[in-house]
């Protein structure tokens, strides 16, 4: 599992916990529109803010899911700098299963609420 170590840390509590399900049918689009129809989580590290982790939180928020960063913000209050190709990472679902996640991630000290 490659993402920043605390999110990491944390999914691997949360997937030792619980039976998650776990998808990875390739691209980002497809991987993300596969868990949010499958009731399944969507994680992924290093996706462009503005063309990629924006639209997408949308979609999720729109469906009555959650999309949130590494630090637990919702994707859509992050801000887009000059720099519009800053990056993100994204983990998104039912709301439920998304704070679960994070509450692991804070479990591991280095994201607070």
């Amino acid at each position: 599992l490659k993402s920043p170590p605390p999110l990491g840390k944390g999914l691997a509590a949360f997937s030792a916990a619980n039976t998650a399900k776990w998808i990875s049918p390739g691209g980002v689009a497809v991987a993300a529109l596969s868990a949010l129809a499958q009731g399944a989580i969507f994680v992924s590290v290093g996706l462009d803010l503005l063309c990629e982790a924006g639209p997408l939180a949308l979609i999720f928020e729109q469906a009555g899911a959650a999309c949130v960063d590494a630090n637990g913000k919702r994707i859509l209050d992050l801000a887009v700098t000059e720099d519009f190709r800053v990056q993100t990472a994204v983990v998104a679902g039912r709301k439920e299963v998304v704070e679960e996640v994070m509450s692991a991630v804070r479990a591991q000290g280095a994201v607070k609420k």
